[in-house]
């Protein structure tokens, strides 16, 4: 009974840790790292200059990335920030992105997130986009998903501020980016794999 028992807290243990430990192919997700002019180390906006390394907001970590409405006239992008450094990526394989968005009173604007595909540095395609995020939210995690295409070598996170009417305005934090070939689990899956181990060790001590 007790060898039996010892093997069904390994396998918990060693499928509990790989689910909270994932690899990640993005640099500085986190946003961390100093910034550095319009640069925010391989992060970088094709639109125009938003508020970078807002302290104290972060998830995780005591930064984040802010993006003020600019309350301009047309809809579509305010601002957008994509992981510069085109992570490699293999053909046909899904891959999953995530990023934690806290949203303040945005109005006639939304957040979301996709995955865009380049080969040799020239753009193919698009996996997108999340499902928006706008009003006020506490941090929230906006996904997204997709097969690289056939031509794809590498991918980038790019996550976004649109405006959908004329005179957006509101504030969006972003922090906690990930992009990898496994999903990161959610919340409560953790939970289910660390009450299963906790009541596996206490069955055993009392066995």
């Amino acid at each position: 009974m007790k060898q039996l028992l010892t093997v069904v807290l390994l396998t918990v243990v060693i499928g509990f840790f790989p689910a909270i430990a994932h690899a990640n192919l993005l640099s500085n997700a986190g946003f961390e790292n100093a910034e550095q002019g319009a640069w925010w180390g391989p992060w970088g906006n094709s639109q125009h200059a938003g508020a970078y390394g807002d302290t104290g907001t972060g998830v995780g970590g005591s930064k984040s990335i802010k993006f003020t409405a600019n309350a301009n006239a047309g809809t579509g992008d305010d601002y957008f920030m994509y992981d510069n450094t085109l992570v490699a990526v293999t053909a046909g394989q899904t891959y999953y992105g995530t990023i934690f968005a806290k949203t303040n009173a945005l109005i006639n604007e939304e957040v979301t997130i996709k995955i865009d595909w380049f080969n040799t540095g020239s753009w193919v395609g698009t996996s997108g986009a999340s499902t928006p995020l706008s009003g006020t939210n506490d941090w929230t995690a906006l996904n997204i998903s997709g097969a690289a295409p056939v031509n794809a070598t590498h991918a980038s996170l790019a996550f976004f501020i649109n405006q959908t009417v004329d005179g957006g305005t509101g504030t969006a934090y972003f922090d906690n980016a990930y992009l990898d070939a496994t999903p990161v689990p959610e919340p409560g899956t953790i939970v289910l794999l660390a009450g299963g181990l906790l009541g596996l060790i206490v069955f055993s001590r009392k066995k």
